[in-house]
């Protein structure tokens, strides 16, 4: 009789994991509708954000659905003294626990970008209420990293990530590194083709946050399981994540995040001198990165987003 019951258990679980209603479509229809442009630049960033009739206005956005994507991108053709013209948008719903899900076709790339796809806790001073950066990275970055942060001070500095059996990625930092103001735990995709760059076909990447657990996905154009594009995702089906952590310390914590896309350029990650100078490779084409970015407008037209949709799900 166990030997039947064994079996039949397993698939409870895997159906139990499935998640039913779409809480957040964000679309070629609609999707500026279900954003809010935030104008300021907490990164230090050498960028100027744009309030959406000014972006639409720049022609910095635009919903393409005939197409079936929207365009999200910067200032090309003009010196930005002042920074460079870009977009940040900051979704109007908030969020506790979910399945987040950007199908994106195109992002930016090259030297001076900071681009991200993130969640965080909007009604709290950062980062009480926690952030997860689930795209980001900067320049010619040829992986993505993806980064959980909480309060420094919410314990003793204990995120735990899975067995390396149990997640693809590896942690740049083991447990977490504390910052003046937060600590943090970052992992890397050890695959070149989990971030954009020139030929890049694009995919679906996915985060799973729960009161147990977040896990992070994701999956090249040619490789996007049939249940997401059925519209009936279930994580249990999708193999081995590149983050797993077990919600524990200021996890505890997070909640009512905003979902986020940006593009920056420079700032506090980007713009720092040795990174600049020795791991960007681009320091031979200017002595800053403000510099560059001041400087090169036509150096920024692949800095932008192509994106089908934003899915949030739950259970």
């Amino acid at each position: 009789m166990k030997f039947l019951l064994l079996p039949i258990l397993a698939a409870a679980a895997v159906v139990a994991e499935q998640y039913t209603t779409l809480v957040l479509d964000a679309n070629p229809n609609n999707f500026f509708d279900h954003f809010d442009f935030r104008t300021d630049e907490p990164t230090s960033g050498h960028v100027q954000y744009q309030t959406r009739p000014d972006a639409e206005k720049m022609g910095l956005i635009q919903q393409r659905p005939d197409q079936g994507y929207v365009y999200m991108g910067v200032d090309h053709w003009a010196r930005a003294p002042d920074g460079r013209p870009s977009v940040r948008v900051e979704s109007k719903m908030l969020f506790t626990h979910g399945l987040f899900l950007l199908d994106v076709d195109h992002m930016p790339y090259g030297c001076g970008v900071w681009p991200a796809f993130w969640t965080y806790g909007l009604t709290s001073p950062w980062p009480e209420l926690g952030e997860i950066d689930i795209i980001e990275n900067v320049h010619n970055a040829r992986n993505n990293s993806q980064t959980i942060h909480v309060s420094p001070g919410d314990c003793s500095c204990q995120f735990v990530p899975a067995a390396h059996d149990q997640m693809t990625g590896w942690t740049k930092t083991p447990y977490c590194t504390l910052q003046k103001s937060a600590q943090y735990l970052m992992t890397f995709d050890p695959r070149e083709e989990s971030y954009g760059r020139p030929g890049w076909k694009g995919g679906v990447y996915a985060m799973e946050w729960t009161d147990k657990r977040v896990r992070t996905w994701f999956f090249p154009r040619d490789d996007v399981p049939c249940d997401v594009n059925q519209g009936t995702p279930n994580p249990e089906t999708w193999g081995t994540p590149v983050l797993s952590v077990d919600t524990q310390c200021g996890m505890n914590k997070m909640k009512d995040h905003t979902v986020v896309i940006n593009t920056t350029f420079c700032g506090m990650w980007a713009g720092k001198k040795e990174i600049w100078e020795q791991e960007s490779g681009c320091g031979h084409l200017a002595d800053t990165c403000e510099d560059y970015v001041t400087d090169n407008p036509e150096a920024f037209g692949e800095a932008y987003w192509k994106i089908r949709s934003v899915k949030v799900w739950k259970k």
